[in-house]
């Protein structure tokens, strides 16, 4: 991936969306932030909590 946000265990989320190309709709890596960040063409790091809020 080009740009974006870099964590070192987000390399293979980020090869998996590289080798997948077309195929690859959206990416979602789940961590203990406050805030959704996106980290890469359609690939986003969002707050575990973010699923039970309203």
């Amino acid at each position: 991936m080009k740009g974006g946000w870099r964590e070192p265990g987000l390399f293979h989320f980020c090869t998996v969306a590289d080798e997948a190309s077309k195929r690859f709709r959206q990416g979602v890596a789940l961590y203990r932030g406050r805030e959704v960040v996106p980290f890469g063409e359609r690939l986003h790091a969002v707050p575990m909590d973010a699923h039970w809020r309203r």
